[in-house]
Formats: structure tokens, sequence, C-alpha cells
């Protein structure tokens, strides 16, 4: 019988992979897009042998193509984005202008500059609430294997909000997996985290159920698990509703707390919203 090692199944999965998101690409550039990959391909040509499992395949393109995009890509599993939404400030035109292309067997693929997806990759850990402990590994081998003129500056950025963010990320990557900031502006920087960041990410990594949508569960009319996922958001995960508001990392509880009640309150409204549209949907449809 033919055993596939752990080695070749990497090595598989990303060729396999890779074909895809070729494909994706060519079929864009044929119709004059210019994607750009985030996360999954990116991410797994840092670590070691390749060894990080993906299966997703995240495109963003410009947000004056991205209906065009959508269009063309509507029969693909491709996870397409408007520009990068929530997950950066930087202009569409910089991003774009600082990507590089990478040659494959397959074809060019264009990924965001070190620093930026660095970037991404971090606010999008955040935006999850921190959930996925091991995603931590993405930012190691990203710092540990940047270009040799990865630009700090250029990874931080300007917005002194989002600075604490990937500073505290950083740091805490630096505390469970041993990253070596040494010679970087993050020296010390783990000391500086407040203490209910780890309280909030020891909960979080300590809790059984896996996150579903609201909106999912009643669309299923699993009625059981619609009140687990309620059980499971309260309190509110306060990294999350850091990022959700826009809020100052900060070591105040009070502040933080704030936080949380103004993404309850976010959150409760875009669920209800959804809940509106899937019954306003489901009337015409009806009576349609």
């Amino acid at each position: 019988m033919f055993v596939v090692r752990e080695e070749q199944w990497y090595l598989i999965n990303h060729a396999r992979n890779e074909y895809r998101i070729v494909r994706a690409f060519n079929l864009l550039r044929s119709h004059g897009i210019e994607p750009i990959l985030i996360k999954g391909w990116a991410i797994a040509i840092k670590y070691p042998a390749l060894k990080r499992a993906y299966t997703d395949i995240d495109l963003c393109v410009d947000p004056k193509d991205f209906q065009k995009a959508k269009a063309l890509l509507k029969e693909s599993d491709v996870d397409l984005h408007e520009g990068l939404r929530h997950l950066d400030l930087t202009p569409w035109e910089d991003l774009f202008a600082n990507s590089r292309l990478i040659e494959t067997e397959k074809g060019k693929i264009r990924v965001l500059r070190d620093e930026d997806h660095l970037r991404v990759l971090c606010i999008h850990w955040l935006t999850n609430g921190g959930a996925d402990k091991e995603r931590l590994l993405d930012i190691y081998y990203t710092v540990k294997n940047r270009s040799v003129d990865f630009d700090w500056e250029r990874f931080l950025g300007k917005d002194e909000n989002r600075r604490g963010w990937l500073e505290c990320v950083v740091g805490l990557t630096s505390v469970y997996y041993g990253l070596e900031l040494k010679g970087t502006p993050f020296e010390g920087v783990a000391e500086r985290i407040p203490k209910w960041v780890f309280r909030a990410l020891e909960r979080e990594w300590g809790l059984e159920i896996r996150w579903v949508p609201l909106h999912i569960c009643l669309r299923r009319k699993d009625i059981k698990e619609f009140f687990k996922q309620v059980r499971r958001r309260i309190p509110p995960n306060p990294l999350q509703a850091m990022v959700e508001v826009e809020g100052k990392l900060t070591d105040k509880r009070l502040i933080v707390a704030f936080y949380q009640f103004k993404s309850f309150l976010l959150r409760f409204w875009g669920f209800l919203s959804r809940v509106l549209k899937d019954i306003s949907d489901a009337f015409r449809k009806g009576y349609g």
C-alpha cells in the first residue's frame, strides 16, 4: 500500500493549490484585472519545507474591479476581497505599487511585500480574537524569514492605534513561540503587553465551542447551536472588540469594557440586519 509521508502531503497540497491560484490569476488577467494573493500560499512559502496546511485562496482586487472580478469568479472557490477592507489602511495604489511577482513553474503570482503582508496577518489574527494560537506561527515565520531590506516603519504604519496592535501581536509571538526580537524595534515589547490580553487569550484558547456566525445557525434552524454561540460571545472577546471599534491598546480595564459593550451593540445590530434581510428575501421568494 502506498503511504504518503507528511512532507509529501504538504508538497502535494501546495502544488494543487498553486495550480488553482495561477488558474484564477490567469482568468482575471485575461480580463484586465491584476489581483494580489494574501494568506494561504503566501504564508506557506515562508515555512520550512512548506509545512503550512491551507485550502482557501484569498485574492484581493482593486475596489473598482471588484464587481467584474466577482462575476468572473462566481463559479470558482476563490475568496474574493474588495481591496483589503478593514485589514489595512494603506491605499490600494500604494499596496499594489509595492507588491511583488513571484515566478512559479505554473505561472506568476502577485503577493504583498513582506511588510504589508505581515501587517495584514497581524490584524487578521486580532479580528478573530486570537482564537487560533497556532496562527501566531504565521507571524513567526514571516518575521524570521523576512526580506533583507525589511522596513519596520512601513510595517508599523502611521496609525497610532494600529501600531500598538501590531506591536502586541509581534510581542505575543515572542512570548508563545520564542520569536527573536533582538536588533528590531520590538525588543522588550512583550513586557508592555497589558495583562488582560493574556487572560483573554487563555480564555479563548480554552473554549471548546468552535466559532459559528449566528445567522448561519438560524439558517440551519439549529437553535441549540445558536444559544451555544450566544453564550460563547458573552462577554465579547476584548481583543476582537478593540479592533472592531478601532480602540487603543490600553491597560485600563474600564476602557476595554467599553470596547466590549460597543462591539456587542455593533454585532447585535449587524446580526439583526442579516436576520431581517433573510426574512425579507424569503418573503419575496414566497410571493415572487
